[in-house]
Parts: C-alpha cells; structure tokens; sequence
C-alpha cells in the first residue's frame, strides 16, 4: 500500500512507530515535502539518534521526557522560522 502524504508546516513525528520506523518516514517527508519541517521525538536513548535524525533532515529532535510546554515552544519556533 502506497504512502500518502499531507504536507503541513511542521510535523512532530516519533522514532517508534508500529508499522514504519520514523526515520523512514522522516526520509519520505524531505522528499515528497521538501518545505515541511519536521521535530523528532524519542524516548529511546541513542546518543546519536539526535545526529542521525538532523543528518536525514530533521530540523529539530527532542526526548519524550520534556516536557509539553518545551515540546510546544519548540514547535512554535518551528513554525515561526
């Protein structure tokens, strides 16, 4: 089944998903969406999933253990520019 994707202004998209890794996804999103700018999320404690997310494309990579008010000015910034 094909990938259909929405482009929006920022997307907030986890590492751990069931079906597709976010990384993937996050690969997809820079091609098909090119001007869409995407946080990354995890709880997973790589020290380098930071670096690898920002090599991929990702403007922005946060852990699942900030907190959501950190969470939402990091999006606001996003959007914003």
């Amino acid at each position: 089944m094909p990938t259909v994707l929405i482009c929006d202004d920022v997307v907030l998209l986890d590492i751990q998903m069931p079906v597709k890794d976010g990384l993937q996804a996050l690969e997809e999103i820079r091609r098909d969406c090119p001007h869409t700018k995407v946080m990354m999320l995890s709880g997973l404690l790589a020290s380098n999933l930071g670096e690898t997310a920002h090599g991929l494309g990702a403007h922005d990579y946060i852990e699942k253990g900030a907190s959501l008010i950190e969470i939402g000015a990091r999006i606001k910034q996003l959007a914003a520019g």
